[in-house]
């Protein structure tokens, strides 16, 4: 799934007929366009990260999922912008609150996305004991979905992941929302999704299509596992839509 159409590099190709391309109108331009569950909530795309959440939700009802969190090998392979969507389409289910937290300490980018201003944040939180929990939880556009951004830059922010007030936030969000989503770095360069993974119900690892090789998702996946951490499904970004849903309806 790809939440933005790759260019086209080619302007003499012959185009696609319109209707097999993603066009939609923009809702609100406060959201960042990517957001396409909120701005074209029946196109492919958003149908594409509701039947993520089906499968996710489906796939471990052994053991309810409240809080998961999403990181990728690698950078630039989607996992902000597919944590962004994935709590849009958690917080179309009925009567369901959803909180997203920004925990990519390093490089933030919800509180763009959303176009909410950074404010306190969740690294303030964490190293400062005079920030009450409360003034973490921001409301966002949309109803049922809030937001907790990731606050001013840090040093070290694994350390402070790894504190005890991350388990403090985890309790107080828990106790307030059906779902808590945490956008965290990727695995691959920092400690911090091993590390907050481990403290969740489990991880989703966010895979760019024809761009992460291989042996680099296997290399993640054992360095979360080592970690302790549950990995309950992978994301796929980067893939054509159209060829996408082809693939799903011949396999019923």
């Amino acid at each position: 799934m790809t939440a933005q159409q790759p260019e086209d590099k080619n302007k003499d190709r012959k185009k696609k007929p319109l209707a097999s391309r993603e066009v939609f109108v923009i809702m609100d331009r406060s959201l960042d366009p990517r957001l396409v569950v909120y701005h074209d909530p029946r196109g492919s795309l958003a149908e594409q990260y509701r039947f993520f959440r089906t499968r996710l939700l489906a796939s471990n009802q052994e053991k309810a999922v409240q809080t998961f969190a999403l990181t990728s090998s690698r950078p630039e392979e989607g996992k902000s912008v597919s944590a962004a969507n994935v709590a849009l389409v958690l917080a179309d289910l009925p009567s369901t609150s959803v909180c997203l937290v920004d925990a990519d300490l390093r490089s933030p980018s919800q509180a763009s996305l959303f176009g909410v201003a950074p404010g306190i944040g969740l690294s303030d939180y964490l190293t400062n004991d005079k920030i009450p929990l409360q003034d973490l939880v921001l409301p966002t556009r949309l109803e049922n979905l809030s937001l907790v951004t990731a606050g001013s830059q840090t040093t070290i922010p694994s350390a402070h992941l790894g504190s005890g007030k991350t388990e403090e936030l985890m309790s107080y969000l828990t106790e307030r929302f059906h779902y808590v989503v945490f956008d965290t770095p990727p695995v691959g360069a920092f400690p911090d999704a091993a590390i907050l993974g481990a403290r969740v119900d489990g991880i989703v690892l966010v895979i760019r299509m024809k761009k992460t090789p291989r042996k680099v998702v296997e290399t993640s996946v054992e360095m979360l596992r080592r970690a302790g951490c549950t990995i309950l499904s992978t994301l796929l970004t980067g893939a054509d839509s159209d060829k996408y849903w082809n693939k799903i309806y011949k396999s019923k």
